[in-house]
């Protein structure tokens, strides 16, 4: 169910407060709401769902293992609405589409103008949800309520849709997920996959030496199962000080015992991530160099690493987490991709599927927008 679609459902029931009544919630009514939502978190898998005497509900999903001395993330939202408009009968309309106009309320003739409103002009081809004019909507906060329920069975049914399309092509279905530089990480998964632990095999973390909370958090969903995915494009010079260099990210995760056959690496092929600056805000885009997946590979090598770990992010470990069993390993009846390397490492040759790419460092082919 989408959030606007609990939404409209949570504003049908009435749950105006009564400031006049001394009482702890300020209304009975209020109980409905809250019986429903225990029911669905309950059908969500939040196991401890309850009400309390006075309708506060909580739920709670159990810490990810090694991190319970932890702060906690907690997502709170009021079920009462104002006593300033009623609450009761509540009739939703949505304007689908909106064209930038003013709103007109079908039961009453109320008008909500954008000279009044002028943010409403912004909101031109978005569904608006309004009431009829003769209640209270009750958005606030029966919105936030929504996105809190919503939030809770995303991303399972997310990662389920990868696993189960996947089945339906014949090789292993993967959801790539990209870590930003929000303070809650990967805690909505974990908490996922508290309910359905066999979902971890399907889930990659990519860009995670953004920094050292990503990398950390990559790592707990390694050893739930899942694969940690580090960008060679982004370091401290393409991204901020804060950027962990790929092949120290490689050789930092193999030394803190994450498992080396769930460590990969790729370039992004010149995609995007975002530079945030200091308050937070995006101060720019930088794009990921397709070479930097080679020159990584390579100071790996300078670093200290044998050639067979070294390789291994970026093709061994890339093929078996896709299972793409002509990948990532030469053997007969697999796809003949060879690399020839130089003493230095430069690249010298490069074969791919049995056709030469590059041939004593020059290359024979070249991509549709390459001249």
């Amino acid at each position: 169910m989408r959030a606007y679609e609990r939404l409209l459902q949570y504003a049908r029931v009435y749950t105006t407060s009564d400031p006049e009544s001394g009482t702890h919630p300020s209304a009975a009514r209020e109980f409905d709401l809250a019986h429903m939502l225990v029911e669905e978190m309950k059908n969500l898998g939040i196991e401890d769902a309850r009400v309390d005497e006075h309708c506060y509900v909580y739920g709670s999903l159990p810490a990810t293992p090694g991190c319970e001395d932890k702060p906690a993330l907690g997502l709170i939202a009021h079920m009462d609405t104002a006593p300033d408009a009623s609450g009761e009968n509540v009739n939703p309309i949505l304007h689908e589409n909106y064209d930038g106009g003013d709103v007109t309320l079908p039961a009453t003739g109320m008008v909500m103008k954008v000279s009044s409103f002028p943010f409403l002009a912004s909101m031109k081809g978005e569904t608006l949800i309004t009431t009829d004019g003769t209640t209270l909507l009750g958005a606030d906060d029966k919105a936030g309520v929504a996105e809190i329920m919503t939030a809770a069975e995303t991303l399972l049914a997310v990662a389920t849709e990868a696993r189960v399309g996947g089945m339906l092509r014949g090789f292993i279905g993967m959801l790539i997920m990209h870590i930003g530089a929000a303070a809650e990480g990967l805690s909505c998964v974990f908490a996922a996959l508290e309910r359905a632990p066999h979902l971890g095999r399907h889930l990659i973390a990519t860009h995670i030496n953004r920094s050292p909370f990503a990398f950390s958090e990559a790592a707990k969903l390694v050893a739930k199962g899942g694969f940690m995915d580090i960008s060679s494009g982004l370091n401290a010079q393409t991204l901020g000080p804060d950027t962990l260099k790929p092949s120290e990210a490689i050789a930092l995760a193999m030394r803190q015992g994450v498992a080396k056959e769930r460590i990969l690496m790729s370039s992004d092929g010149n995609g995007s991530a975002a530079r945030y600056g200091d308050d937070g805000s995006v101060s720019g885009l930088v794009a990921s160099d397709l070479g930097s997946l080679h020159t990584e590979f390579a100071d790996c090598i300078k670093e200290g690493m044998p050639l067979s770990e070294a390789l291994c992010p970026i093709t061994h470990n890339v093929a078996q987490a896709f299972s793409l069993s002509r990948k990532g390993h030469i053997t007969v009846g697999a796809d003949a991709d060879i690399l020839l390397l130089a003493p230095d490492l430069a690249l010298h040759t490069v074969i791919a599927r049995g056709e030469c790419m590059m041939r004593e460092g020059s290359l024979c082919k070249k991509g549709t927008f390459e001249e």
